[in-house]
């Protein structure tokens, strides 16, 4: 059975081994779990983020509040967000998180 490895371990060790700074790795980290997101969530605009307490790296789908919306996939209009209860306003971008299920 194959132990659960903490990314912030391997993080650590890897920047201490090649002498890389912590947040160039973790970036690099973000950037590459986002563009292959990409793939997945094509007409959706993806970030992640590196979650420093648990050492998963966490996604997000960006919305940008809109008047009328034009884009579903990128953009959300004034009214739905507050229907959502989300105190928004045109030009806001609102991050919702993407859960992801890891396999057995």
């Amino acid at each position: 059975m194959e132990e659960n490895v903490n990314l912030s371990t391997v993080i650590d060790a890897v920047c201490q081994e090649k002498n890389i700074s912590r947040e160039v790795l973790i970036d690099t980290v973000e950037q590459a779990v986002a563009t292959a997101a990409k793939r997945v969530f094509v007409d959706r605009e993806i970030e992640a983020s590196f979650d420093l307490e648990t050492g998963n790296v966490n996604l997000f789908q960006v919305l940008y509040v809109v008047d009328r919306v034009e884009l579903a996939m990128r953009e959300i209009s004034v009214e739905q967000a507050r229907r959502a209860g989300l105190e928004a306003e045109v030009g806001d971008e609102l991050l919702f998180q993407i859960f992801y299920l890891e396999e057995d």
